[in-house]
């Protein structure tokens, strides 16, 4: 393609109508947007990491903008793959998610006591994040083709998908990984509202489903304690409260006049240093 070809297809990219697009360009522009702001704070959070482990400052911020540059590519050739062909292979893709969760059950690579990696070589694949999109690309189609049957039956339309749901949550928590199970049952309750599913079968559904999320983590302990340290950090500041003391320590908040102003220390090594998996988010309490 010209120079020229490419400057008109870019100005055409700006200017055309949303409707007229192949894609939701504001979705674009808050991916992007989002894509920045991640390499920003990747980029403050691993100055003293990266210069005592490579005596680079920005070997992270180099390697994760290789990334994100990758991840474009990769989505800019997913999208000129028809929808209807995505829907055609859905099940496929549902299946390749079944036999990954199983191989890291067996093989995968284990961090922290959890079982949710398979090394590549260049990279760790996690098959939870390809079980959520091979889940979601089913449950589209199915809801599509069986909408009748959703909205008239429980057995014939709205019990599938949450049979096809639990078997994958069952392969998840054995890793375990409660939060990509939360993310999965929250989104199918979306699908399934949109589908237009009995009000009351969707809140049996619902009620149920919260049921089941308390006694997971009142099972274990230490999801419990998450859940504690998160109400009250301060209790046990150098165990199961360490990141969030840590984060709140990396904070000085002043309010005054209306407004909260959110300053984060002069000595910003004390975020850097301290806080122990980086990527972790967390939310101070007021």
């Amino acid at each position: 393609m010209s120079l020229r070809g490419m400057l008109g297809a870019t100005k055409g990219w700006f200017t055309t109508h949303t409707p007229d697009a192949l894609f939701d360009r504001q979705l674009v522009w808050i991916s992007l947007g989002l894509m920045l702001i991640g390499l920003v704070m990747v980029t403050s959070a691993s100055f003293p990491v990266s210069s005592r482990l490579t005596d680079q400052p920005f070997h992270f911020m180099f390697r994760h903008a290789v990334f994100l540059i990758l991840s474009l590519m990769v989505s800019t050739a997913v999208l000129q793959i028809p929808l209807q062909r995505w829907l055609q292979y859905s099940s496929v893709l549902l299946g390749i998610s079944f036999v990954l969760l199983i191989v890291v059950l067996v093989a995968g690579k284990s961090v922290n006591g959890a079982s949710r990696w398979i090394p590549l070589g260049l990279f760790n694949l996690q098959p939870a994040e390809v079980a959520k999109l091979s889940l979601f690309i089913f449950m589209s189609g199915y809801l599509v083709r069986k909408q009748d049957e959703v909205r008239s039956t429980f057995f014939g339309g709205f019990f599938k998908p949450i049979v096809v749901f639990g078997a994958l949550a069952i392969l998840l928590l054995g890793q375990p990984d409660l939060g990509t199970v939360i993310v999965m049952l929250v989104t199918l309750f979306g699908m399934l509202f949109v589908a237009g599913a009995k009000l009351t079968q969707f809140i049996a559904l619902m009620v149920a489903g919260i049921v089941a999320v308390i006694a997971l983590i009142a099972a274990e302990p230490y999801r419990v304690r998450r859940v504690t340290s998160f109400l009250d950090p301060w209790e046990d500041p150098f165990g199961s409260g360490y990141q969030l003391t840590q984060s709140l320590m990396a904070f000085g908040v002043v309010s005054g006049l209306d407004k909260v102003w959110v300053t984060q220390f002069k000595n910003s090594n004390i975020s850097q240093k301290r806080i122990p998996t980086l990527y972790l988010p967390y939310w101070p309490k007021s």
